[in-house]
Parts: C-alpha cells; structure tokens; sequence
C-alpha cells in the first residue's frame, strides 16, 4: 500500500526525535549533541513526514572537505513505513545535492546486520565493501557511490559548501544576558546533553521527553541572548502512592543544572523561585521534594538558603555517598485523595458498623 510522505530540510525542532528514532534502528542511543553538531554543519539532511506532518524518518549527513565527500552518518525509518521506497527517496535527494555540489563521493557505514539499509543503498547501485569490525565484533560494512571525471567544488577544508541550507551564524552571546521560559520542543535534547554532562546519574532523551508533556508542566530553561540553552529546572508531578486517580500533591524535584560558565549570577535560584511559584499557584500541590547528593556542597548551601529542609536519609547505590532528602511544603494535606483511595474500605466499615448497630438495637439479651 503507497503511503502519502513528504520530503523537508531537516531542522532543529525534529532532533528529540531523531535520537529516539536512532535509538530504536540501531540499538544505541547517540551521543548528546549528535544531531545537533550535524544540523550546524552544511550537509544535505532531510526529514520525511507523513500526511499529519509527523516525521517517519530521515538521512542526515556531513560534508567531509578534505576527501570532497558526503558522508551519511545515519538513515532511519519508523517500523510501520519500512519497505515502502522511503529510504530510497531519502537517499536518492542526497544524491541529487551530491551531483548539484560535483561530489566525489557518497559513502556510509553500517553493521553487516543492518540488511534493509545496505539493501537500499545497492539498489541506487552503490557498492558495499568489507571496513573491519566495530567494537563488538560484528562486521562493519561500507557502501560507496563514486562520481568520475568530477571536478570538486568544495575540495578543501576552508571552503565550504554553499546551499539554500547552509545554517545562519548566530552573533556572540551577550555576556551576562540571560531568561527563563518554559521548555519548548527543540529544548529538550539540549536538556538531555547538559544533564549527561553534569549528573552521576546518566538519563535517556524520551525521560525528559515525558517531563514536558505533563500538564501543568513543571519544565523550565535559562536560555542567552540567542535562545541557547545554559540551564534547567524539572519536577515531576505526583500522587500520593498506589494512587491512580484524583489530583497531584506533590512535585518531585528530579533535576536542575546550569552550564559552569554560567554559574554565579542567579539562574539556579530563578529556576526554583519559578518552581515555587508554579507550586504554589496549583491548591493542591503540598510540597516539593527532591534528592542531592552529600557531596554536593554547593547544592546544599542553595537548597538550604531557598528554604528547603534537608535530612540525611541514606547512601546512593552508584557511589555510596550520602543521599539527603531536601522538602519544602506549601501547605498542609487534604483528605481528598485518601478518600478517593479508601472511600471503599470507609464505605464497607460504615455499613457493618451501623447493621451490628441495627442487630444490637433490636436484639433481646435477656
């Protein structure tokens, strides 16, 4: 069955998912940054998208200057659009720019296991050719596609390839400048790098993902003068536990980080007025609480000065530092989601204890 798709440039926005579509063609996540770094360079990458603009799939690539190569560092599909000539449209749009911009060549790797991959880029007649072996053994495959007699426009290293696509050079930021706004999108895997960055505890891209699809959602970011993110601060709402129903009371304070050069001048202590704020505003929000490490000094002179309580509850299990608990309370419990969740029990309590009334008031003892 044909499916309906389109072919766009591919764009910031799109990179959360493409770490995730990564993930799920070749069994790994990619490094923080990946896409990133390979969105600001001036290879031709495009995303494809369904007729509801949702994307199925991609290719992206680099432009290597000293070989006048395009190289394909990755091609993914959705499972459910596998097999339909999708990959083969990607690829064969990369060709067109390799051609327009007189490549020499068009290459790729991949594992030997990756059969529909190699498979499509034979069938637009490119070659495959035996690379050694990645680190786990298995076979690492190269496929090429060589255009003769080209003459190459972009050959060496300080001249790079000039397209439609090519990003725009933002300005250098304004030292000291800086917000706070809600997470946006194409905030999150910035999020995800900045934390793997500075975190013992390392987190996968769809975790942030679903932290900023709560509603109310309780996400923010520090971003500079060129809407580039230096910082983040992110709860998770909560019920009471065991409870699958009625409002959230509390807000887990699951992470906050700020970029070093950054540090100083009041972005973390903005974050936590925001989430205070946003806490307080939600009646049936109690309490925010959250964990540091003891280790963390600086995290702990903070959280204690912004009116957290802290209490040593035990040791982490990576690194056998100890775990504090830090809580700040907002207002005192309602009884409402402990009778939702023993408004049952209460029910059938009621009843036996006005029947042994009925049958006591009623009973002859003599």
């Amino acid at each position: 069955m044909a499916v309906e798709f389109t072919l766009a440039p591919l764009e910031s926005k799109h990179t959360p998912l493409l770490n995730d579509l990564h993930k799920s063609t070749y069994g790994v996540a990619p490094k923080g940054g990946y896409y990133f770094r390979i969105l600001q360079g001036n290879g031709p990458s495009y995303a494809a998208v369904n007729s509801d603009k949702e994307l199925i799939g991609f290719i992206a690539t680099k432009v290597k200057y000293p070989t006048s190569e395009i190289y394909v560092a990755s091609l993914a599909l959705e499972e459910d659009y596998k097999h339909k000539g999708i990959e083969l449209e990607l690829i064969r749009q990369v060709l067109k720019d390799a051609r327009k911009f007189k490549a020499k060549e068009v290459t790729m790797h991949t594992r030997e296991s990756n059969k529909d991959i190699i498979k499509a880029f034979k069938t637009l007649k490119f070659k495959v050719y035996s690379d050694g072996t990645y680190k786990d053994g298995e076979n690492k495959c190269e496929l090429v596609k060589q255009y003769k007699n080209k003459k190459s426009d972009f050959k060496l290293k300080d001249k790079p390839m000039k397209h439609k696509y090519a990003p725009h050079k933002k300005p250098e930021p304004k030292e000291g400048v800086f917000k706070i706004r809600e997470v946006l999108l194409k905030d999150i895997w910035k999020v995800h790098a900045l934390h793997n960055k500075t975190m013992i505890k390392q987190r996968e891209n769809k975790y942030f993902n679903k932290l900023s699809e709560f509603d109310p959602c309780y996400f923010w970011v520090a971003v500079d003068s060129n809407d580039d993110l230096i910082g983040y601060a992110v709860a998770r709402p909560q019920r009471i536990s065991g409870l699958k129903e009625g409002p959230y009371t509390r807000l887990n304070f699951v992470s906050m980080a700020v970029e070093e050069k950054w540090r100083g001048v009041g972005i973390a202590q903005l974050l936590i007025d925001d989430l205070f704020t946003a806490a307080k505003k939600n009646k049936n929000i109690e309490y925010v609480y959250g964990h540091v490490r003891g280790s963390n000094t600086v995290a702990l002179r903070l959280y204690g000065k912004m009116g957290f309580g802290l209490k040593r509850i035990g040791t982490y299990d990576d690194d056998d530092v100890a775990k504090v608990l830090l809580i700040r309370r907002f207002r005192f419990p309602s009884v409402k989601p402990y009778w939702l969740k023993y408004r049952e029990y209460v029910k059938w309590f009621t009843v036996g204890f006005v029947a042994h009334e009925v049958v006591h008031s009623v009973r002859d003892y003599d």
